[in-house]
């Protein structure tokens, strides 16, 4: 049976654990050359790990320049900043939480630019809490709602805008992760597709 990303190479950063763990290890069993990127430079069996930081431009660069042209590009890397109550949060711990997962994911977008593929497609996690409240979720609500406005892909609006024709959508695992992954993988409706009108606006 052919595999589904044979002969395609799919980037993960942030591919050492987690999400983009399971997004390495499912890309690779499609057939894919997989390069997994992550402080670490730990990868799944048969993927390639490379030790780059997202807050490292020349580190971030060789690694794209050793993946050469890339057909997908997932970032999953985010700061682990807990659930805090809004009295008790600061403004540092903001910081951190918005340089890692949104702003790395735009800077490496715009690096990864003159190595994607013609039919790139460019993936983003967010999640949920971005449309469900809650006691300690203003910054992650924030946060996830700034990555779906980034790059929704059925709106086409600001970074997919602007690489028209290529995917970039924001993706939520649902349901069994694997399958949820093996769809985001194979282009499948997203999260932010489904709810369109209120995490991609009108």
């Amino acid at each position: 049976m052919t595999k589904t990303l044979e002969g395609q190479t799919v980037m993960v950063l942030g591919g050492s654990s987690g999400i983009g763990e399971a997004v390495a290890e499912l890309a690779q069993a499609e057939g894919a050359r997989v390069f997994a990127v992550s402080r670490s430079g730990r990868a799944p069996d048969g993927a390639t790990g490379i030790a780059a930081s997202v807050d490292d431009p020349g580190a971030l660069a060789a690694a794209m320049a050793k993946a050469g042209s890339i057909d997908h590009l997932v970032h999953t890397v985010g700061a682990r900043i807990g659930s805090p109550p809004l009295a008790q949060l600061d403004r540092a711990l903001v910081a951190l939480a918005f340089e890692a997962k949104l702003f790395s994911a735009i800077e490496a977008t715009r690096m990864a630019l003159p190595y994607l593929a013609p039919e790139a497609s460019i993936t983003f996690t967010s999640g949920q809490v971005s449309r469900k409240y809650g006691t300690g979720s203003v910054v992650k609500g924030a946060l996830n709602a700034a990555t779906d406005a980034a790059d929704c892909r059925r709106r086409r609006r600001h970074i997919a805008h602007s690489r028209w024709p290529r995917s970039f959508p924001a993706w939520s695992p649902r349901g069994s992760t694997s399958a949820s992954i093996r769809g985001m993988l194979a282009g499948e409706e997203t999260i932010a597709d489904r709810h369109q009108d209120r995490s991609c606006g009108t």
